[in-house]
């Protein structure tokens, strides 16, 4: 039997053959029949089940189409009246509660791009990534749907991955490398070709190449540049003069190729070899330290302590023991305190009871790091940095599906560093303030400050933008001053400048 479902929409008709993504409107817009069956993807009608409170406490599936019951293995009869909380295992299906359930409290769509989901009990990690989409269909009914876009993520995680290990190969290679434009002016360095000239990025970023090279030697460079170009070769390799910061020059082979972007020439990358007895490459790091991160999860998501526990602990900086109950974490810190707390709390007013509980169970060791992963909102964010300012990281529950950003978390928040997510900090900060005007800052400000919003340290900004980390500080400084952040005792003038520049974009 086909099954209809008026849809209120911005008094547009959704195309029936495709994911509804237009924002949910209020009484009075036009509202229209969408046959469920009409829809080329998989597409639940999910009912709302509620206590004697009113609280929605599930959803259970009343409809769905073949695609919906085919792409979760049921037969269409066995899926009607199933709850969304039994589709997949415990956790994911109770996330998929909690993420939903703003659609009929806030009668708004919701849309999720790279959801990790596990269709089958007997999976103990991601099975795939979907897109999903979620409009209200009346008072207490949710239409959803998704698609499966596990090939696509893999191929950006893979992507992503290849770009990661090969900045992270240039930026520690012992020989210099160089990007600049076809002009020759400069717009990435690494530290062994910075250090080699004696050259921050401050004075780089505002010269070229031929600034660097020494008389005579800026005539060769040209001719390499018209080779290239011409395409008589594909790389030039020849022996050149370049001029330190002190005056004096050094002799080095200089290898020159085109950095290419579409098909066509956008740039050069210069890999600098020198010649005399000065050992190129960058300065000694300091060596990696290994935090001990102990996984939190609620009495109801055993599997997902599990899973979260076997992807950290294949990070060679971290040693990760056995994952506990959110019941049974005060113990743990006493008898084996860790050096930082992850943490999933949902959504929702069990989430709020699972915060405070985390909260209070923390609250005697404020130098252990806390990372929570919430399927809340900014609510929770703020009472999080109301007891914390510091040693604090507060992401969305869909994290999980990338590991690389709650390593990145969990490394800052082990420095005593706090990163939130942005779009938690929007909702905290709401309206822009009046009197807070990023247009006073320089765009090298504003470049330190997104970096600080992320999280990063000074040491950290100091080696993505090429200066040292004196000159990260007088940024700071100047950030401070600007903004008008006055060192109030109690509070952490990072987090407050993170706050205003989020609120602002």
């Amino acid at each position: 039997m086909m099954t209809s479902v008026e849809v209120a929409l911005d008094g547009k008709a959704a195309p029936a053959r495709a994911v509804p993504q237009e924002r949910t409107a209020g009484v009075g817009d036009a509202a229209r029949q969408v046959d469920i069956d009409d829809f080329v993807d998989p597409c639940v009608l999910l009912q709302a089940v509620r206590d004697a409170d009113g609280e929605i406490t599930d959803l259970v599936v009343v409809a769905a189409n073949r695609m919906a019951a085919d792409d979760l293995g049921y037969v269409a009869a066995g899926l009607i009246g199933r709850p969304l909380s039994a589709l997949g295992t415990q956790p994911a299906g109770r996330q998929l509660v909690d993420l939903l359930r703003p659609v009929l409290a806030d009668q708004r769509s919701v849309r999720l791009d790279d959801y990790g989901f596990m269709s089958r009990p007997d999976l103990r990690a991601i099975e795939r990534w979907c897109d999903l989409r979620a409009v209200p269909a009346g008072a207490d009914r949710v239409l959803w749907t998704w698609r499966d876009v596990t090939n696509r993520y893999q191929e950006q995680q893979g992507l992503r991955a290849s770009r990661d290990r090969l900045r992270r190969s240039l930026t520690a290679s012992p020989l210099g490398i160089a990007v600049t434009d076809l002009q020759g002016r400069f717009s990435e360095v690494n530290r062994s070709f910075s250090r080699f000239l004696g050259r921050d990025w401050e004075w780089l970023q505002n010269h070229s190449i031929d600034d660097v090279l020494a008389p005579g030697d800026d005539a060769a460079f040209r001719q390499i540049v018209r080779s290239l170009l011409v395409g008589d070769v594909a790389k030039v390799e020849q022996r050149q003069r370049f001029i330190s910061t002190s005056g004096t020059t050094r002799d080095a082979v200089h290898t020159v190729a085109l950095l290419w972007d579409q098909g066509s020439p956008a740039g050069y990358v210069s890999c600098i070899k020198p010649l005399d007895d000065d050992e190129l490459g960058p300065p000694d790091d300091p060596p990696l330290t290994t935090s001990t991160v102990q996984v939190v999860c609620d009495d109801q998501s055993p599997l997902w302590g599990d899973a979260l526990a076997a992807l950290l602990e294949r990070q060679p900086t971290m040693r990760v023991p056995r994952p506990v109950v959110l019941s049974a974490l005060r113990p743990t810190l006493t008898d084996s305190p860790p050096d930082v707390v992850v943490a999933l709390v949902g959504g929702a007013v069990r989430g709020q009871q699972q915060m405070s509980q985390l909260l209070q169970a923390m609250r005697e060791y404020p130098d252990i790091g806390l990372v929570v992963l919430s399927a809340g909102n900014g609510r929770q964010a703020e009472e999080l940095l109301r007891e914390r300012s510091s040693a604090v990281a507060f992401l969305p529950a869909q994290s999980t599906s990338d590991v690389g950003v709650i390593v990145r978390a969990v490394d800052a928040v082990a420095r005593g560093m706090a990163a939130i997510d942005r779009e938690a900090i929007a909702e905290l900060v709401g309206p822009r303030r009046p009197g807070v005007r990023l247009n006073r800052l320089s765009d090298r400000e504003i470049q330190v400050l997104d970096l600080m919003a992320e999280g990063y340290d000074n040491h950290a900004i100091a080696e993505r933008i090429f200066v040292s980390v004196k000159a990260v500080e007088n940024y700071v400084g100047t950030i401070f001053r600007k903004l008008r952040l006055n060192d109030e005792s109690g509070t952490n003038r990072r987090v407050r400048a993170a706050l205003l520049y989020l609120g602002e974009f």
